[in-house]
């Protein structure tokens, strides 16, 4: 039987997580705490999680890019990050 391990406490749909380093980061579909779109967690042991930030902040009201951040994905290349998402 596996342990009872406290996830996290959000919706997080699509999830996509990477390691970096012996460290991980999950970027999932949802409003992050801090208002912005795509929220990203850190995690050191894939079971606690800490809240880094939201990484698509939404433009204006009408904007194409407002709200429906979908499917988002992370990569790194050359020590830089990307983040790969949809918008509807």
């Amino acid at each position: 039987m596996y342990p009872e391990v406290e996830t996290l406490k959000s919706h997080l749909a699509d999830p996509c997580v990477i390691s970096v380093g012996g460290v991980f980061f999950l970027i999932a579909t949802g409003e992050a705490t801090d208002g912005r779109g795509l929220p990203v967690y850190r995690s050191e042991d894939l079971s606690e999680w800490a809240f880094v930030w939201g990484a698509v902040k939404p433009g204006p009201a009408g904007a194409w890019n407002r709200r429906n951040f979908w499917t988002p994905e992370i990569h790194v290349l050359d020590g830089r990050y990307y983040v790969y998402y949809s918008d509807a």
